[in-house]
């Protein structure tokens, strides 16, 4: 690997910070600061499709906007049954 370039992406393009915008990523932690510090970070910002607490909310954003990226912890907080 050449020095500044950036990896290819496992579909064969290169990251970048164009190609990084243009990822979908999805946040599901059960730590609301946390959730909300990492929305509004630069690099995540521009290609965040959704964030949820519950392990029922992150699985239907997944479901629904099927993300490149899925970053979560396994302290969910629990929904509520309807």
């Amino acid at each position: 690997m050449e020095l500044g370039s950036m990896p290819a992406s496992p579909r064969g393009d290169r990251l970048g910070p164009r190609a990084a915008a243009e990822r979908r990523v999805v946040l599901v932690l059960g730590d609301r600061l946390t959730l909300s510090a990492l929305a509004i970070t630069e690099p995540i910002q521009p290609s965040l499709v959704g964030a949820a607490t519950t392990e029922d909310e992150g699985l239907e954003l997944v479901l629904r906007t099927q993300p490149d990226l899925l970053i979560c912890s396994s302290d969910l907080e629990t929904g509520y049954a309807r």
